[in-house]
């Protein structure tokens, strides 16, 4: 519950700093500045990725900030979660997308990817150069805490989620649940 409910930022390391002063001294615009992954300065922290922890095999962290351009942190990752979701959901309306094939992790789990695959090479007319996995018929969800699981059933935006077929839950041991099929 901690993580999911502190303010997602992390400091300025000491490179994010020296690019300020930098900055400054030389008369230019943070905003401007290419950062980690193609953000801005004003969009992300670190910056640079001399403050960002490496560690093999992931991706340099960073925390994404509000795109209001408040340059301020997201609540939790909960928020930001959100504010991914609603993005991702705006897809259907940018220019130059011809089909928008929405997927969810346990979606493909339970059902495989064969029929995800068959739909992508009809709208591109390509075929595709892999094996589709089968799926496993059932989706396992891990034991909570029944607090944690309170907190988000109360706190965590399930109208949104509710857009790509998630609902409330109360807590289960490991077994088998079967998954609810989204209809669009």
């Amino acid at each position: 519950k901690d993580f999911v409910s502190k303010p997602w930022i992390g400091p300025r390391g000491p490179a994010d700093k020296d690019l300020m002063v930098r900055a400054k001294a030389e008369g230019r615009k943070l905003e401007v500045e290419g950062c980690l992954a193609g953000y801005r300065f004003d969009e992300v922290i670190p910056c640079l990725p001399e403050d960002s922890v490496d560690k093999e095999g992931y991706s340099s962290y960073m925390y994404e900030l509000m795109h209001d351009g408040s340059n301020r942190a997201y609540g939790s990752i909960i928020d930001l979660r959100r504010e991914k979701l609603l993005n991702f959901l705006t897809v259907p309306r940018m220019n130059g997308v011809r089909a928008f094939f929405p997927q969810r992790y346990e979606g493909l789990v339970l059902k495989g990817t064969g029929d995800f695959l068959k739909s992508l090479e009809e709208v591109t007319g390509l075929t595709a150069k892999c094996t589709p996995f089968e799926g496993t018929g059932v989706v396992k969800h891990k034991n909570v805490e029944p607090e944690f699981m309170e907190w988000m059933n109360e706190y965590h935006d399930w109208a949104t989620e509710g857009m790509i077929g998630y609902q409330k839950r109360e807590p289960v041991k490991m077994q088998e649940v079967k998954m609810q099929e989204v209809n669009r």
